[in-house]
């Protein structure tokens, strides 16, 4: 295929995604609690230059490593804060996925297998809809798209420069998902890497992988952050690498246990209408011959141990599943569809258009911006705002301001409380009633359980969006 077609296609794919998730960035407010969240950390890193230790309502966080949230507040820094600009970084994840996806159908399989697995992949509900939320999945799940197309194609190249720069970009990829989420950035490659090179006996592709710049490369960019942080924090390296990889793993500390099918109807509706065809896809890639048979058995593989790493663990939640979809893309994209094909993707999209223009409806209960905003008007020099045995992510991130968290200890937050003094605002069930009881007025923001109270007179109450109320103690003024 021509250079000036690979052109076209890339130029093409760019506008038709471009259309598909750009006008939707903009229309929710952030959701509770993760988008609040991973608005949250950036802020206060631009608010107080600290990018070593990440921050959330002034408590370290170490559950994430921090380059997403560096892309966050370099998004926040040039364009602003709407939330069109906070998504913005998951939906060119999102592209650059699509066009990883079509580079590489395109050389494995040809033009058209490459353009139907980036439509695919667009078009999937799980890959469109995790492409524009604040949260670090997208980001994750492309970069171990470009590590192991990398490696893939890599393996193929005869010695040469061509061989060497995909090496690089796998370490490079790897690295760069590691200080995304952590060590899964260069597990999950190893174990299919390493499964693919048993399975084929591919010794010297092991022996062109451990190539000692490529290693020397990983270890630039993925190691200089974990020193800076250990040496600012000293307890973060027990539970960073102990209680959130090992532990977040193997037991059901985080209460995200699912059972072990979990992700079956994850993917199965995740993938519709490309469902269907999954099981031709499956059985043709497990017929093929040549070489290509090693090349879909390591898209095979990506897929099946992925699916089956997360299926095993205690710990689940629906985006885990998200790095499955490329290699299943690339598989599907080998499937003849005819003349069926257009309208199946149009379909499709039009159909995920429809579900984005929606979703707005539910702001008033999985938002509380329309509060934050009330609440940010009415806000004096002196006053303080609550939450009251529970903690609204996005409500100090509307704010662009701290906030006071009452009677409140959940696992994310329970470490950071005590690695550090933070008993001036993240205080106990005896703070909050000398606070409230005091002369200072105190905005408490909570949920509809607050009912009883407002109605006996016993505080008064100032807004109200959906289930969630703001209280006042005072009237503004000083009045009881």
């Amino acid at each position: 295929m021509s250079s000036k077609n690979s052109s076209l296609d890339l130029v093409l794919l760019t506008l038709g995604v471009s259309l598909l998730l750009g006008p939707h960035l903009g229309r929710r407010a952030l959701w509770e609690p993760d988008e609040g969240r991973y608005a949250e950390i950036p802020r206060e890193m631009l608010a107080t230059g600290d990018f070593v230790t990440p921050r959330l309502n002034g408590v370290k966080y170490f559950e994430k490593p921090p380059l997403f949230y560096w892309i966050e507040a370099g998004a926040m820094r040039a364009l602003g804060s709407a939330e069109w600009v906070l998504r913005l970084p998951a939906a060119l994840f999102a592209l650059g996925g699509c066009l990883l996806v079509y580079a590489a159908g395109r050389r494995l399989f040809g033009r058209r297998a490459g353009l139907f697995a980036a439509a695919v992949l667009a078009t999937s509900p799980l890959y469109f809809g995790i492409g524009q939320v604040v949260i670090l999945d997208m980001a994750v799940s492309v970069l171990l798209t470009a590590a192991l197309l990398a490696f893939l194609l890599a393996a193929r190249e005869p010695p040469g420069w061509r061989r060497r720069l995909l090496l690089w970009a796998f370490w490079t990829a790897a690295a760069l998902a590691v200080l995304t989420k952590g060590l899964i950035g260069i597990v999950l490659p190893g174990l299919i890497i390493g499964a693919w090179i048993v399975l084929f006996r591919r010794w010297d592709t092991l022996r062109m992988a451990l190539q000692p710049s490529g290693i020397a490369l990983f270890l630039l960019v993925a190691v200089p952050w974990h020193l800076l942080v250990v040496r600012a924090n000293p307890e973060f390296a027990w539970f960073y690498f102990v209680h959130e990889h090992f532990l977040r793993y193997t037991t059901k500390i985080h209460n995200r246990y699912k059972p072990v099918w979990f992700f079956l109807p994850v993917l199965a509706v995740g993938l519709l209408p490309w469902t269907f065809f999954l099981p031709r896809a499956l059985q043709q890639a497990l017929a093929a011959e040549g070489e290509e048979r090693q090349e879909t058995a390591f898209l095979l593989l990506w897929a099946g141990l992925i699916f089956v790493f997360f299926s095993l663990s205690d710990s689940k939640l629906v985006p885990y599943v998200l790095p499955v979809a490329p290699p299943l893309a690339l598989l599907l994209g080998r499937v003849p569809a005819g003349r069926r094909l257009p309208v199946l993707i149009a379909a499709s999209a039009l159909f995920l258009t429809i579900l984005a223009a929606c979703l707005p409806r539910f702001d008033r209960e999985m938002s509380i911006k329309a509060l934050a905003l009330d609440l940010r008007s009415r806000l004096r020099p002196g006053d303080v705002v609550v939450t009251y045995h529970d903690y609204y992510q996005g409500l100090p991130f509307y704010l662009g301001q701290r906030i006071t968290v009452a009677a409140w200890c959940k696992s994310e937050l329970e470490f950071g409380m005590k690695a550090e003094d933070v008993s001036a605002w993240m205080i106990d069930e005896a703070g909050f009633q000398r606070l409230w009881n005091g002369p200072r007025t105190v905005y408490l923001v909570g949920d509809d359980r607050f009912e009883g109270p407002v109605a006996s007179g016993v505080v008064r109450l100032v807004a109200r969006s959906g289930r969630n109320l703001i209280l006042v103690n005072h009237q503004p003024g000083g009045s009881s």
